[in-house]
């Protein structure tokens, strides 16, 4: 469903693939951070490459899909938000 009512504070609608590219450009800069970010910096020192690769993967694992997987297993079910209600078709 398409509101061009809706004030929006950010617009990308100067065409639907100018929005399909920043998704793209948004999902490769992404994934070069994640990459970059297993390089040993140089202060890293006399430092195994491996425990620093170690270290990197394993804050990746556990912000990255322990917690989330913790989130989701231990919810309460008062955090559970009721679908709004169905619309009801007028009698004739």
């Amino acid at each position: 469903m398409e509101r061009t009512d809706m004030v929006r504070v950010v617009a990308a609608s100067a065409a639907h693939d100018l929005g399909n590219l920043l998704c793209i450009m948004g999902f490769a800069s992404s994934l070069a951070a994640i990459l970059i970010s297993f390089v040993p910096p140089s202060q890293f020192g006399e430092g195994s490459p491996v425990l620093f690769v170690a270290i990197v993967g394993g804050g990746i694992l556990l912000l990255g899909v322990i917690v989330p997987f913790l989130l989701v297993r231990l919810r309460k079910p008062s955090w559970q938000v009721s679908p709004p209600p169905a619309p009801q078709e007028e009698a004739s």
